[in-house]
């Protein structure tokens, strides 16, 4: 009901939480929040649309251990009162699986821009994946530029082609090196010792 009252639940909801069927039927539904303020924003939700997708929220089980759900919740007729059907995932996975996936980024991007050189990654097509910030800084190009470039749109003359081939090598053997001057945007032109990995 609007005050929380379970009038219906299914045995997976109850496994989930850690109660009985029968247990969960007599809880109120305030008592499974762990941050009971998560609550106010969904019911101003619910009272604006009629509904609530996909509204993430930190429950806790009988045995005090929290978890991550995903609310789906509609506003109905039940037995001629006002009730709300609530359809329930558990994310606690997939929440856990995104909070290590953002460290593994923050620590390879903390790493990449602590190289002292120019890094870069692309795909096969010449499309840039990534870089780190001395890449942009001695090249001169922002990243929205750089995102629109080729690799070999640094180089050029012979050098071009010189790099063009190095870097087929490296596709084709999984390692090349090769010498040439990287032009920056305003056209300097750096020396640079440029070793190529394949993965």
């Amino acid at each position: 009901t609007l005050e929380g009252k379970v009038l219906v639940c299914n045995e997976a909801l109850a496994k989930i939480t850690g109660y009985t069927k029968e247990e969960f039927l007599n809880l109120n539904v305030r008592s499974l929040y762990k941050n009971p303020e998560d609550r106010e924003p969904l019911l101003k939700q619910l009272q604006s649309n009629g509904y609530v997708k996909n509204y993430e929220v930190i429950y806790k089980r009988k045995n005090g251990t929290s978890f991550y759900a995903n609310l789906t919740i509609d506003l109905i007729a039940f037995d001629g009162e006002n009730a709300l059907l609530t359809v329930f995932e558990d994310i606690t996975e997939r929440k856990k699986a995104a909070v290590a996936l953002h460290k593994e980024k923050t620590f390879s991007d903390t790493t990449i821009n602590s190289l002292p050189g120019i890094f870069y990654l692309f795909d096969e097509n010449g499309h840039f994946i990534r870089w780190n910030r001395n890449f942009e800084v001695i090249s001169g190009y922002s990243s929205e530029e750089i995102e629109q470039m080729n690799p070999l749109d640094f180089f050029s003359g012979e050098e071009k082609k010189l790099v063009g081939e190095s870097i087929q090598a490296v596709f084709v053997k999984g390692e090349s090196n090769v010498e040439a001057n990287f032009v920056s945007k305003d056209g300097r032109r750096t020396p640079y010792y440029f070793t190529g990995l394949r993965f």
